[in-house]
Parts: structure tokens; sequence; C-alpha cells
């Protein structure tokens, strides 16, 4: 599996707020404090803790707090009509897979609006993806030097893609230049 596939397994996201509507009182306990939730609060909190009360049926995604169909459409819009990245919330395809998995799962119980509204996104998604990836890999080939400028409106996914980028083709280029400057014979 790739990288970025995986990165929500991993610390990465550790600081990532993820916006829940708690759906029973509980208390939970962190490593600084004991939160009292109560059924009904609308709360925003790290990834590790909010998927635990997810699993544990305590809460339920707060959509509304989640990129929603209209916010990836008029993203892909606003790169379209731009040369540079438009910068993107902390977490940002965190939260669009939480918003998916949410759907897919509503779309099995049924939903049949769910499933609609999880191709949308799907669609929307991908054509926000394609935009930014193509005007990354630009980046990239201009000059495989990676530069922390240009990574100020890139996700953290994207800075580990443009990273490899800037390897892959530094390499690849100097593995050419140096098949004419070291004479080799064929």
């Amino acid at each position: 599996m790739s990288l970025c596939g995986t990165l929500h397994t991993t610390a990465v996201y550790m600081d990532v707020d993820v916006p829940l509507v708690i759906v029973k009182d509980t208390s939970w306990k962190t490593p600084l404090q004991i939160l009292k939730l109560r059924a009904g609060q609308k709360v925003k909190l790290p990834y590790p803790y909010a998927l635990a009360l997810l699993r544990e049926g305590y809460a339920e995604l707060d959509l509304e707090g989640l990129p929603s169909y209209s916010t990836l459409k008029k993203l892909s819009w606003a790169e379209e009509k731009t040369e540079d990245l438009q910068p993107l919330e902390e977490g940002f395809y965190l939260k669009v897979m939480l918003l998916a998995n949410s759907l897919r799962e509503r779309a099995r119980k049924g939903d049949e609006n769910a499933e609609e509204n999880l191709r949308r996104v799907r669609i929307a998604f991908a054509d926000l993806v394609r935009l930014r990836s193509l005007k990354i890999a630009q980046l990239a080939s201009k000059n495989p030097t990676p530069s922390k400028d240009k990574m100020k409106n890139m996700t953290l996914e994207e800075q580990i893609l443009y990273v490899t980028l800037c390897e892959l083709l530094s390499g690849w280029t100097k593995s050419l230049v140096s098949l004419v400057a070291g004479g080799e014979k064929v």
C-alpha cells in the first residue's frame, strides 16, 4: 500500500481536529484532562480521540464540519482559475476520507441519497486531486530542488508527493547527465 494510503493510521494526523456530535454521555480521559461529554454536544477533538469515540459509539461525525460536495467543487474551480496552489485546511484529505467513509456506511445501510452524494463527492474530489497533482508535478519539473516557499499551500500529503517527485527528477536528471559527462562507452 502507498504511503499516502496509510497516513491516517500514523501519528501524522495526531493534531487534526475532527468535528463530532456526541450521541451518548461519557467521560473521556486524555493525558491532560478528563472530558465530560454530553449527548447532543458538538465538539472538535484530535483525530485519535475522535476515532476512539466513533468506534465505541459515543459520537458521530458532524458532517457540517467536514468538506462538502459544494466545497470540493468551489475548491476545484479556484484551482482551475489560478496558477498557484490554493491553501487547504489542516487535515483536509483526512476529513474528506472521513466524509466518504460516513457516506459509504450510510449507503451500505440503504440510504440512496448517501450513495448519490458519495458518487458526487468522489468525482469532485478526483477533479481537485488531479488539478493539484498537476500543479505539484509542474513545480517539481521546473526545479527539482524542494522549496519551502513552494510548499506553503501544500497539505502534508502533497508535500510528500512534491519532495518525492523532486528527488526522482533530480536523480533521473543526474544519471542521464552522467552518461554524457562520464564518457561511458556503449
